[in-house]
Formats: structure tokens, sequence, C-alpha cells
């Protein structure tokens, strides 16, 4: 994943965020929180709240000294994986595919570069 890719996904988080009139989070912070989500994947708790808890045996120090837990879940539910501008709420609900438009079109294009003979082909009984 390269920087610019993670750049675009701030920048779209911070659109959801700021249109439910949250605070925008830093490039640093968005990091800090895909950090935390790698980090919590190695170490799994049954719930966010453990990683932000004093409790003996199960408090994540590392959790509390990078954000907030209130910050971390609001990146969370704000995260964005496309750009917002691309989706349409009357195609989305006309297309029972738009979930998944892209991925079968990128699939689509790559296959029938390999699917597609060019030049003379030999039939045989297992290609019919």
């Amino acid at each position: 994943m390269t920087k610019s890719w993670f750049t675009a996904m701030n920048q779209w988080t911070n659109q959801k965020l700021a249109s439910k009139g949250k605070k925008k989070v830093t490039q640093e912070q968005f990091l800090a929180y895909i950090g935390l989500e790698i980090a919590m994947s190695f170490v799994k708790l049954n719930q966010v709240k453990y990683d932000w808890t004093d409790k003996m045996f199960v408090q994540q120090k590392d959790s509390q000294s990078l954000m907030p837990r209130t910050l971390f879940q609001e990146i969370r539910g704000s995260l964005m994986l496309h750009n917002p501008s691309m989706y349409d709420h009357n195609i989305a609900c006309a297309d029972p595919l738009h979930h998944s438009r892209n991925l079968l079109g990128h699939f689509l294009r790559n296959s029938a570069k390999v699917a597609v003979p060019v030049g003379t082909r030999a039939l045989d009984e297992n290609s019919a």
C-alpha cells in the first residue's frame, strides 16, 4: 500500500467525519489508527474497550498512549475505503452488485487478456 493510498483514505475518512460534525484527523493520527488496528489483530481481546482499560493483566499502555479510545472509535466508524463522491445512492439501489462492480470489472479485464486466444490454436476434446 502506497503513501498516496493512505493519504486518500485519510481524506475520504475526514470527509465522513466532517459530515458527522466530528473533528478531522491528521495523517499521523490516521496512521496511528491503522497501526492500532494491526496490533489489535495480533493481541485479540474480547472488546475494544479492553485495549484502553486500566485493569491489571489486560491493559495495553501503547493503545492508551497513541490516542483516546473515543478518537479510535470515531475513525473506525467513519473509515472510508472508497471515494465517497463515486457513490450514487440511486445507482447503488438499482444495481445489486454495486458494492463489487469495480472488482468484477477488474477481474473481467484481466481474465479477458488471458482467456481470449490470439493467433492459431489447436482444439482438442479438453478445450472443446
